[in-house]
C-alpha cells in the first residue's frame, strides 16, 4: 500500500472516530469507484458514527433518494456540465432543474448547500463564463420557491486560488482570477454564504513532511500553529 493511501485511510478513520460534540462532522460521498456499498449501507455507517452532513458531488437519484427522511443534511453539487444550460436559461429553467433533479428526490429542508461547479476557475476554465450567471439564476430560483433563506449557494474551488497561502497573514487570491472570483466573493458576502475550498492536508504532509507533521495532517496536533506576522 502506498504512503498516500495510508495517509488517506488514516484521515478517514480519524474523522470517523472524532467526537462531534463541538460541531457536526461531514464527509464527501464520492461514487466514482468499484465495489461501492449500496447507499442504504452508507447511511447506516454514517448514523452509527454520528455523521450528520454529507456532500454529494452531483444529484444522482440513486444516491440522493435514500437520504430522504434520514435527517442527514446534504450539500449537493451542481455539475460543471450543466452550468451553461443554467447560465443561458431563464429563472424558470433553474426552478425546473431544481425540482426535477433535487426536490423530487429529497425534501428541501434536508438541503443545506448547493455547490455550483467544482474547481471551475483553475481546472475547468471553459466553464468560467457560466459560473456566476448560473449561481445567480439558481439563487433567484430558490427565492421563487421560498427557499432562499434555507439553502445557501456557493462554489467549490481548488486551493491554488490562493496564490500565496503561507503564512496566513500573507494570504492572497490569484489576481488573474479576479474578474470572476471577486464578483463571486461579493455574492457570497451579500447572501451570507460560505467560501468553499477543497483542501487536502495529507498532501501537505506528503510534499513537506520535514515541516508538516502527520498529527497536524490528521487534525491530531497538540501544538498550536502561530503566524508570527498576525
Amino acid at each position: 500500500m502506498t504512503m498516500q493511501k495510508m495517509i488517506l485511510i488514516s484521515l478517514i478513520l480519524s474523522l470517523l472516530s472524532y467526537s462531534t460534540g463541538g460541531a457536526p462532522i461531514g464527509l464527501c460521498y464520492g461514487r466514482v469507484a468499484n465495489n461501492l456499498p449500496p447507499p442504504s449501507a452508507v447511511i447506516n455507517l454514517l448514523k452509527s458514527n454520528r455523521i450528520s452532513r454529507i456532500r454529494l458531488f452531483n444529484p444522482d437519484p440513486d444516491a440522493l433518494t435514500p437520504f430522504y427522511g434520514t435527517g442527514i443534511e446534504l450539500m449537493i453539487g451542481v455539475p460543471n456540465e450543466i452550468l451553461s444550460t443554467l447560465s443561458n436559461g431563464t429563472i424558470s429553467t433553474s426552478v425546473q432543474w431544481l425540482q426535477s433533479n433535487i426536490f423530487s428526490h429529497v425534501a428541501p429542508n434536508q438541503v443545506r448547500y448547493l455547490v455550483v461547479g467544482n474547481e471551475v476557475l483553475l481546472k475547468q476554465p471553459y466553464y468560467m463564463p457560466y459560473l456566476l450567471p448560473a449561481i445567480l439564476n439558481l439563487y433567484q430560483a430558490l427565492q421563487t420557491l421560498g427557499l432562499g433563506d434555507m439553502i445557501k449557494i456557493s462554489s467549490a474551488h481548488a486551493a491554488p486560488i490562493l496564490s500565496t497561502s503561507y503564512p496566513p497573514s500573507s494570504g492572497a487570491f490569484d489576481p488573474t482570477l479576479g474578474p470572476v472570483l471577486f464578483p463571486l466573493l461579493r455574492f457570497l458576502r451579500d447572501t451570507g454564504s460560505p467560501l468553499m475550498v477543497n483542501i487536502y492536508p495529507f498532501f501537505s504532509y506528503i510534499d513537506n513532511s520535514q515541516y508538516v507533521s502527520l498529527d497536524y495532517a490528521l487534525f491530531r496536533s497538540t501544538t498550536i500553529e502561530v503566524d508570527q506576522n498576525q
